[in-house]
């Protein structure tokens, strides 16, 4: 008789493209995850330096690596791919230009295991590596010894206390399966809408009050160069998480307070990535968030008081003013 397959526990998929100065920090922080049954599949999408070769070496030392490879075609189409190969009971997702913090995916999965939970959520950090500098990422006062449901996180989404980011989470796979749940392929903001609809697929949440999650800050990243199409894509995001909070009940109508917190907090995002665009550029008439009532939006417990202080100077041009030539 052959020896029995390990169980996979956690399936981490890492999309890759291009990376290659920061890949083996990003695969060594995940080998060194102390969690039994750790499947890492790395989606080669398309590089054309040498990260397929920093991956292949490593696949070849490690029988837990699964490298796969597809055409150029963006990181939802690679996660989406990368869910599709995934064995393990739970799955994560990680940058492959960021770092898996210490002893992380453990704290995680023994969470979901001990209390039966689909989700499990740690803290991110920022990083800049030309320092050493690291700040907290979310505003998150939870606690650690209760389930939320699904409404109350998507509540957290909205008021943005909680990014809508996959980073430093483990989900259920059935969960992604069961309900359908995957990435827009070719859009920016890939991972908006799949935020709320993983967390409602899940129904329930637990949380690690610790540092996860390492996303590294960069001059040169996708997330840091603004386009027309970064803009427009962050307003269709924005249209159909709006479209799906009211569609599953998570908040009451248009003019319930979560959804203007949704409105104002990333109105001001979109108003200041329009505000770097080149003059010809201009997509403040699509750009609705900042145009709720101003006492609604200073009067709000939703809002937070750096974001109200930025809707202020938005709405009278003394903040991320367009250019006019």
């Amino acid at each position: 008789m052959g020896e029995a397959k390990e169980k996979i526990n956690i399936s981490v998929i890492v999309p890759v493209y291009n990376v290659e100065s920061y890949l083996q920090e990003c695969v060594d922080s995940l080998l060194a995850q102390d969690v039994p049954g750790l499947e890492l599949i790395f989606v080669n999408d398309g590089s054309t330096d040498g990260s397929r070769g920093i991956l292949e070496e490593y696949s070849r030392r490690h029988d837990n690596i699964i490298v796969i490879d597809q055409e150029n075609s963006g990181q939802s189409v690679a996660k989406n791919n990368g869910i599709k190969v995934a064995s393990g009971k739970y799955i994560s997702f990680v940058d492959a230009d960021d770092i898996m913090m210490e002893g992380a995916l453990r704290a995680l999965f023994d969470k979901a295991e001990h209390n039966s939970c689909p989700m499990v959520v740690g803290g991110v950090m920022l990083y800049w590596a030309e320092t050493g500098r690291m700040k907290r990422y979310d505003s998150l006062h939870v606690s650690e010894n209760r389930k939320y449901s699904g409404k109350e996180v998507c509540g957290m989404l909205l008021r943005e206390e909680m990014h809508c980011v996959m980073h430093a989470k483990i989900y259920r796979r059935d969960c992604w399966l069961e309900h359908g749940v995957s990435f827009p392929a070719g859009q920016i903001y890939e991972d908006m809408l799949p935020a709320f609809s993983i967390v409602m697929a899940c129904g329930e949440c637990m949380f690690v009050d610790r540092p996860c999650y390492k996303y590294r800050m960069r001059e040169d990243s996708s997330v840091a160069v603004t386009t027309p199409k970064k803009v427009r894509d962050l307003l269709k995001s924005l249209g159909d998480v709006k479209r799906f909070v009211l569609d599953n009940n998570i908040v009451q109508d248009e003019s319930d307070p979560l959804l203007m917190s949704f409105d104002v907090n990333y109105g001001i995002y979109a108003t200041q990535l329009n505000s770097r665009l080149a003059v010809g550029e201009d997509f403040s008439r699509e750009i609705d968030g900042l145009e709720h009532h101003f006492c609604k939006v200073i009067l709000s417990s939703s809002v937070s008081v750096k974001n109200k202080v930025k809707y202020l100077f938005c709405r009278i041009g003394m903040l991320y003013k367009k250019k006019s030539k």
